[in-house]
C-alpha cells in the first residue's frame, strides 16, 4: 500500500526496526547459532523472564507516535493523499487513547504525587494546542486539499513532537522514583495500579490501541530498541496492568498484528498467553492530589466527561422508532381524513423505508440472521413482500377520489407494518449484541467497520437524506424509551462510527440541518461528531461459511 499502511495489513516478516540497532529476525538466528555452539539443552521458556514493566506502555506509545510520524512525512514525500490519510487516522486514534490515558490516569497519578508536576509544567495545554492542530490538518487532508494539508502537518508534527519530548523531560524521571516509593518497584503491584487508574478507566479503544502499538512496534522499534524487543516491553507490561478479562479481549488482537515468529518469542519469553495479572491484590494509598484544585468542575468541562459507547446497529433499531413516529403523524391525518396530508407523509415515510429495507435485505439479516443459521429467512418469511403489497395499494388509494378506501387502505398497512416491526425486534435484535460481541468483541470501531462494509456501503445510495430523516424525527419525538435528543444522539454517533470519512463529510451537514441548534452543539461536545467518520478499513471480519 505504501509508508502509511493500514493497521489490518498483516505483517509478513519482523520487518525493518528502522530506529533499532538491528532487526529480530538476525537476533533469532544468532540466538540459534549460540545454541548450536554451546549444544544446550536448556530450553527458551526455563529463562527467567524478563521483567513486566506496566508503566512503559506509555513511554513506548510515544514510539509508536514517533515511528507513525515518519511513515506519514514518507507519504507526504510521495504526495500519496490516500496513505497519508488513512495514516494520520491510525495515528490519531491511537493519540486518542494514549491521550485519555494520560489525561484521567497518569498524569494525576504520577504528577500530583510530585506536587502537580504535570499542571506547573503546563502539559494539559500541549494537549489543547495538539487537538486543535490534528484538527486543522484532518479538515485539510479530508478537503482533499493536499497543499494545505502540507502546511498543517508540519505545524501539527513540530508541535507534536516538542510535545512528546516535553512530557518525557517532565514525566518519565519521576515514574522510577514514584514506582518504588509507592510499591517497591513490584510488577504485580505497578500493573494492579496501572490498570485501575489508567486502563480501566479508559478502555473503551484499548484492544485496537494494543494491536496498533504492538504492529508498530514490532516493525519500527524504538531509539533504544529493536522490533522484537520494543514490542515485548509493551505486550508484557500492559499483560501485568490487564485484568483477566482485559487480557482475553486485547491479545488475540496483539497476535493478529504482529509476525508469527515474534509472537512465539513472546509465548516462550514472556508466558504471554498466561492470564493478565490484575486481580485486584493491591491497592494504592494516595495521597491528596496536589492539583484537585486546579482542575476545572464538570459543568465548566463538559468535553471531559467520558464519551457515550457509540454503536452502529443501533441505527437499525432506531430507524423502527423513526417510522413509528411518523405512523403518529400519519394517525392525526388520518383522523381528520386529511388524505393530501396523509399522502405526503406516507411518500417521505416510505422512502425512508425503502432504505431501511435495503440496509436489511442486502446487509443487516444476511450478516447476522446468516451468522444464526439463516433464522431470518426461517422466522421472517417473506414479510417485506406482503408489506410491498400493502404499500402499493395504498398509494393508489392514495392518488384516487375515495377517501374512504384511502383510510382503509392505510389501516390496513399499518396494522401489518407495525406488526412487522414487532416481529422483526422479536426475532434479530436479540441477536445483534451476541453476533457484535462474538465476532468483534462489542467494539465500537469493529462493529462500525463491519456495518459500513455489509450494511451502509452497498445502500448509500440515499443514505445522506435517510440520515438526515431519522436524525429529524428523532430529535422531535424520541423513542419509546429515549428522550428526543438521546435517541437521535444514539443513531447519529452510531452512524458516524459506521461512515467513512467521505461519506461522514456529506451526512453530518445534512443532519446539522434536521435538527435542532441546541441539539447540534450537545452532540458536538458529547460526543465529538464533527470528527471524521471512523470506519477507515482497519478491521475485516472474517465470517463462517
Amino acid at each position: 500500500m505504501g509508508a502509511c499502511c493500514s493497521v489490518n495489513e498483516s505483517a509478513k516478516g519482523e520487518g525493518h526496526t528502522k530506529h533499532g540497532p538491528e532487526n529480530a529476525k538476525c537476533e533469532d538466528d544468532k540466538v540459534q547459532r549460540k545454541n548450536l555452539e554451546t549444544k544446550s539443552n536448556v530450553p527458551e521458556i526455563a529463562t527467567k523472564p524478563p521483567r513486566a514493566i506496566p508503566f512503559a506502555v506509555m513511554r513506548n506509545c510515544h514510539e509508536v507516535i514517533r515511528a507513525a510520524i515518519s511513515e506519514c512525512d514518507t507519504a507526504l514525500e510521495d504526495n500519496n493523499h490516500h496513505v497519508l490519510t488513512q495514516g494520520f487516522a491510525s495515528l490519531t486514534r491511537c493519540i486518542e487513547t494514549h491521550a485519555k490515558m494520560e489525561e484521567n490516569g497518569f498524569f494525576p497519578l504520577v504528577g500530583d504525587y510530585f506536587g502537580g508536576a504535570h499542571t506547573k509544567a503546563g502539559l494539559a495545554e500541549l494537549h489543547v494546542t495538539d487537538e486543535k492542530l490534528t484538527k486543522e490538518l484532518t479538515k485539510a487532508l479530508y478537503d482533499g486539499d493536499m497543499e494545505e494539508a502540507k502546511i498543517k502537518y508540519k505545524a501539527w508534527k513540530e508541535h507534536h513532537l516538542l510535545h512528546l519530548k516535553k512530557e518525557e523531560e517532565v514525566m518519565m524521571p519521576l515514574v522510577p522514583k514514584f514506582a518504588k516509593a509507592t510499591m517497591k518497584g513490584d510488577s504485580i503491584k505497578m500493573g494492579e495500579v496501572f490498570n485501575k487508574h489508567i486502563l480501566t478507566p479508559n478502555f473503551d479503544d484499548a484492544v485496537w490501541f494494543a494491536g496498533y502499538c504492538c504492529w508498530m512496534l514490532s516493525r519500527h522499534g524504538t531509539q533504544k530498541q529493536d522490533g522484537f524487543t520494543a514490542m515485548r516491553v509493551f505486550a508484557h507490561g500492559l499483560q501485568y496492568g490487564s485484568t483477566p478479562e482485559q487480557w482475553e479481549q486485547i491479545l488475540p488482537e496483539i497476535k493478529s498484528k504482529i509476525p508469527a515468529q515474534q509472537y512465539e518469542r513472546l509465548v516462550k519469553t514472556c508466558q504471554i498467553e498466561s492470564k493478565g495479572k490484575a486481580t485486584g491484590s493491591f491497592t494504592l494509598e494516595l495521597k491528596a492530589s496536589a492539583s484537585e484544585a486546579s482542575k476545572p468542575s464538570a459543568a465548566a468541562a463538559p468535553s471531559d466527561k467520558k464519551m457515550p459507547k457509540a454503536i452502529p446497529f443501533a441505527v437499525m433499531r432506531n430507524c423502527h422508532e423513526v417510522i413509528r413516529n411518523v405512523i403518529k403523524e400519519c394517525d392525526k391525518a388520518a383522523d381528520k381524513e386529511d388524505v393530501k396530508e396523509l399522502s405526503t407523509l406516507f411518500e417521505e415515510l416510505t422512502r425512508c423505508i425503502d432504505t431501511h429495507v435495503a440496509f436489511e435485505e442486502k446487509g443487516f439479516f444476511p450478516l447476522v440472521g446468516g451468522y444464526f443459521d439463516d433464522v431470518h429467512k426461517k422466522e421472517l418469511g417473506d414479510i417485506h413482500e406482503e408489506d410491498e403489497k400493502l404499500t402499493t395499494v395504498l398509494k393508489e388509494a392514495l392518488k384516487g377520489e375515495d377517501t374512504s378506501a384511502a383510510l382503509n387502505a392505510y389501516k390496513a398497512w399499518k396494522d401489518y407494518h407495525l406488526s412487522h416491526l414487532k416481529k422483526e425486534e422479536e426475532v434479530m435484535m436479540p441477536l445483534v449484541p451476541k453476533f457484535a460481541k462474538a465476532t468483534m468483541k462489542g467494539d465500537s470501531i469493529k462493529m462500525g467497520e463491519v456495518f459500513n462494509k455489509h450494511i451502509l456501503t452497498p445502500n448509500f445510495d440515499d443514505a445522506v437524506w435517510f440520515a438526515g430523516y431519522c436524525c429529524g424525527v428523532l430529535s422531535k419525538c424520541g423513542s419509546q424509551k429515549q428522550d428526543g435528543f438521546t435517541a437521535m444522539r444514539v443513531f447519529a454517533h452510531g452512524l458516524q462510527y459506521g461512515s467513512s470519512p467521505e461519506q461522514w463529510k456529506m451526512m453530518l451537514p445534512e443532519i446539522k440541518t434536521k435538527i435542532p441548534a441546541e441539539h447540534y452543539e450537545r452532540l458536538v461536545k458529547e460526543c465529538d461528531i464533527e470528527a471524521p467518520g471512523k470506519a477507515i478499513g482497519s478491521f475485516s471480519l472474517q465470517l463462517k461459511v
